[in-house]
């Protein structure tokens, strides 16, 4: 994983971007170029690793001070869960497998490894 823009779920055509020290992401209208809400997520929201599963509309946020992911309904713009991470995690990107509905979290620490999730739902 490398750093790139985050991508919109394309049913939604929302935009998320996190918002690092303000611990939120902002959801922004893909067509107007609008903020239209701002979600209260984790401490230090990663500001590239943001993800988006199109299917099942679900937005993934490692959030890098808190050591968790958290997990954001595309339709209503709240967090619906937060999943937990090792002790010591750094989580700084993550991506979605549309198919398998599995979610990746890169982690770069002394020792990196990749995390997988299941999310149910």
């Amino acid at each position: 994983m490398g750093i790139r823009p985050p991508r919109p779920p394309s049913s939604i055509n929302r935009i998320y971007v996190g918002n690092f020290n303000s611990d939120n992401v902002s959801v922004i209208d893909g067509a107007s170029n609008n903020i239209i809400a701002t979600v209260t997520v984790g401490d230090g929201p990663a500001l590239f690793g943001i993800t988006a599963n199109p299917v099942t509309n679900r937005i993934y946020v490692p959030n890098l001070d808190s050591i968790n992911v958290s997990v954001i309904d595309g339709v209503s713009n709240t967090v619906l869960a937060t999943l937990t991470l090792a002790q010591f995690s750094n989580p700084t990107g993550a991506d979605s497998n549309p198919i398998t509905n599995l979610i990746y979290v890169s982690d770069q620490t002394l020792d990196p490894n990749l995390t997988q999730f299941a999310p149910r739902g």
